[in-house]
This record gives C-alpha cells, sequence and structure tokens, in this order.
C-alpha cells in the first residue's frame, strides 16, 4: 500500500479511475478508511513496468499504452536505449536498463495527466428506454426491472412476459427478499415452460442462465454484464455469482480476467523462461550430462511439449502436477550451478506449496461476491455457497482456474505429496520409484 493523499483520490470514482489506468473497475483496490489506491489488478507498484508488460496480451490497453510511457520515459533519460518496437526479442540487459520504470511511477504520471487535464474521457450518455422496450401492463415494477437489466435482454424478456400468463408475471416480480430461498422455487426454475424457467433459460454472451431470474424476484437487483467481477448486485448491495453447471461440474470462477493475472501462475512462467535462459547459456548437451536425468526429460517437455498448454492456460490435473514435480526434482538436484541459478525460486525452495498457493487464491474468489448462486441443471437443484471451503480447484481451463463444489470436483492424486514427505525423513530413499510406485497403486 502506498498513500496517493496529494491526489485527492477521494474525488476520483473506480469507473474514472479504471480509465487513468487503463483496468476494469472491479480491479481497483483502494483501502477501505482513506480511499487511497491499495493495488491495480495483479501488479506489484514497485515492479518493473517491462516486466508486467510481458504477461499481457498486446491488445490491451495497459499493454498500448504502457508502452508509449516506456518510449517518453527513455527519451526524457537519454542514456538509455531500448527498441521496444521489436518487444519479443528483448534481452536481459534491456529489461535492466528500464527497471526504474516501474509501474507506480506509470501510475503516478497517468494521475498527473488527468489532473492537470492532458488525460480527459468522454462521459457516456445515459441511455433512456424506447417505448417499446417497456411494460405497459400497469405494473411499474416490472418496468423497473427492465431497467435495471442489459438493453439487449429486454426483447427476450418482454417476449417471455408476454406469452406468460398474467398471475404469473405479477405473483413473482420482486417476490423475494432472502437468496438462500431460491431452492424453494426449484421445481418451477427447472421445469420445461414453466414461468421461472422461461426466465431462467435467458442469455446471452457475458450473461448467464439464472441472472434475468434473480433479477426478477428480488427488488432492485441489477445484472452487471461483463464489466464487473460479480453477476448482479441485489437491492441490499449484496454481490452475487450465479453459475449454471450441467454433465460438466466444473465452472471458471474468480475476479481476475485471465490466469496470468494470479501469482502463482506468473511464477511458472517466469521460472520456465529461467530454465529455457539457463539451458541456450550452458548448451543442452552439458545440461543434460550435468543434472538427473529425471530432471533433464523434465525440462525438456517443460519448454517444449508443455509450453502450449501452459501459453494457453490449458492445465488438466495431470499437467499440474508434471510441474510441480520439476520444482520438486529441481528441490532434489545437487548440481551446484543448478542450484546456484534455481534456489532462491519460490516453489523450488518449497515445491509442496504451489496447490497450498493456488487454493489461497481461490479464497480470494470470495473477496468481492457474498454469495455463489450455483443451478443445478442435471441434478434440478438450486445451491448457495457463502464461503470459499464450500469450493475446490478441478483445472485450469479456458485461461483461467476452474472449480467445482467439493462434492463435485475430481478427487487429486496425493503420490507426489506423500512421496515428497517419505523422501524428506530419509534423503537416501529413491524419491522418483516411490512417486511411480504409488500413481500405480
Amino acid at each position: 500500500m502506498f498513500m496517493w493523499q496529494h491526489y485527492d483520490l477521494k474525488e476520483i470514482d473506480n469507473i474514472t479511475l479504471s480509465k487513468i489506468f487503463c483496468n476494469k473497475s472491479s480491479l481497483i483496490k483502494r483501502t477501505p478508511i482513506n480511499e487511497d489506491l491499495d493495488r491495480i489488478a495483479f501488479f506489484n507498484p514497485d515492479e518493473p513496468l517491462i516486466e508486467s508488460l510481458f504477461l499481457l496480451e498486446k491488445s490491451t490497453s495497459y499493454y498500448r499504452v504502457g508502452i508509449e510511457w516506456l518510449k517518453d520515459y527513455m527519451f526524457d533519460k537519454e542514456e538509455i536505449e531500448v527498441d521496444l518496437d521489436n518487444f519479443d526479442e528483448l534481452d536481459e540487459s534491456d529489461i535492466k536498463r528500464l527497471k526504474g520504470a516501474t509501474n507506480k511511477k506509470f501510475w503516478k504520471y497517468r494521475l498527473l495527466a488527468y489532473k492537470n487535464q492532458y488525460l480527459t474521457f468522454k462521459e457516456k450518455e445515459k441511455k433512456i428506454p424506447k417505448k417499446e422496450d417497456l411494460w405497459h401492463e400497469g405494473n411499474n415494477n416490472i418496468n423497473n426491472f427492465l431497467n435495471n437489466i442489459p438493453k439487449s435482454l429486454r426483447g427476450k424478456t418482454l417476449d417471455v412476459l408476454h406469452d406468460s400468463e398474467m398471475h404469473n408475471v405479477n405473483d413473482y416480480i420482486y417476490c423475494e427478499e432472502d437468496i438462500n430461498n431460491l431452492d424453494l422455487y426449484d421445481s418451477s426454475i427447472f421445469s420445461e415452460g414453466e414461468f421461472l424457467n422461461k426466465l431462467f433459460i435467458i442469455r446471452e454472451d457475458g450473461i448467464g442462465k439464472g441472472e434475468v431470474l434473480i433479477s426478477y424476484l428480488f427488488k432492485n437487483s441489477s445484472i452487471n454484464g461483463q464489466s464487473e467481477s460479480f453477476d448482479i448486485v441485489l437491492g441490499n448491495n449484496e454481490h452475487v455469482e450465479v453459475k449454471s453447471i450441467n454433465a460438466t461440474r466444473s465452472f471458471r470462477f474468480g475476479t481476475k480476467a485471465g490466469i496470468v493475472n494470479y501469482k502463482f501462475y506468473r511464477e511458472i512462467l517466469y521460472n520456465r523462461k529461467m530454465l529455457k535462459n539457463y539451458i541456450e547459456k550452458i548448451g543442452i548437451d552439458k545440461f543434460k550430462k550435468s543434472v538427473n536425468k529425471n530432471l533433464y526429460d523434465l525440462s525438456i517437455r517443460l519448454i517444449d511439449d508443455l509450453s502450449v498448454a501452459i501459453n494457453s492456460g490449458e492445465l488438466s490435473p495431470s499437467k499440474l502436477e508434471l510441474i510441480n514435480l520439476w520444482y520438486v526434482l529441481a528441490h532434489m538436484e545437487t548440481n551446484k550451478s543448478f542450484i546456484k541459478e534455481f534456489c532462491s525460486l519460490f516453489y523450488v525452495k518449497d515445491p509442496m506449496s504451489l496447490i497450498p498457493k493456488i487454493n489461497e487464491e481461490i479464497k480470494t474468489f470470495f473477496r468481492n461476491i457474498d454469495y455463489l448462486v450455483v443451478f443445478d441443471e442435471r441434478d434440478k437443484q438450486t445451491r448457495i455457497c457463502t464461503s470459499p471451503e464450500g469450493i475446490a480447484m478441478d483445472n485450469i481451463s479456458q485461461n483461467g482456474i476452474k472449480v467445482a463444489e467439493k462434492n463435485c470436483a475430481r478427487k487429486r492424486d496425493d503420490s507426489l505429496e506423500k512421496a515428497f514427505k517419505l523422501w524428506s525423513k530419509d534423503n537416501s530413499l529413491n524419491f522418483y520409484k516411490m512417486y511411480t510406485d504409488l500413481k500405480n497403486i
């Protein structure tokens, strides 16, 4: 945390800050009392901006604006020359030259530019619903509901309302106050053709099943769409995330846009890059001769065929276990050159902390929400989760962490943990044999 009082951040709302800092408003975190800036997304304030940009897609605003600022930064520091137009070709020496250009300095520059009115933003005009988007049957609560859902959904929703029996339309609007009572409506929600089922299945890109339904049942609730880290704000300002599951029991969850926004994953990416540079520096033949054969084989996989899965954020439990295994083997390696290069890495020092760190990330998923509502279409049940204790990691897929309710999550193979625990008690044991034997039980 760092202090920004002299910038009067209290006067700037999060929507404006999101434009200044080129990030979603949900990723702008303030201190609770003074409303100072606490953090932005996953960026470390004191980390060189260029290191953060390596983890981003080039199409993102943060990347594009950050590159332009770095060019201005170099212009002011005439002794620094780095070819940012060939970003992918930068080496360690280039990065060191720009280590003084931190995220924090970039943020202060953007904030100062806004304060001095060099940086301005057009205000969006408030849209007034068209006459055809309104309900004309004498119930103002329904018009209030329609105004609180995205305009793109109003046509579909009005079609459902017009095609339904009037007593259902009027009886269910804003009929509920407690989100924990949703399961009372399961028989109607999961019965095809019922009024609540018709509302339940309304969806579009970025807005899933159940969101329109909840907005209909709860007064003054609104749908966020893709602009925030949760789906619905209830009238009492409680935040709700909504998921619908079927045969596939897992779902993507979390407040971060992509898998590289998670600290544990950035560590994996950075460590893989270090490994690749190390092998290129000493030569693959020397590397093969100097380290344990299992470590060599897995290292080659890590920078070769596993790289595709890592880059795309598609790691099955077995692939994630291979990455964890590499950290274990690196932890056990005795070659002095290798030890000098990698012994300080967090997961090399403590390889069994990788999965717990992922679980810590999962706990943060509830930081911005009060309820996780799971509509289970297979079992025709609605379940409410109010803490991370009710969910567990299932896999890494679709560039994010996928979780499942604990009673639905697949059982993790703990062979690696068991073998490492045995080896830790007696280093003379053959770890890899113990590990493979346990996996074959």
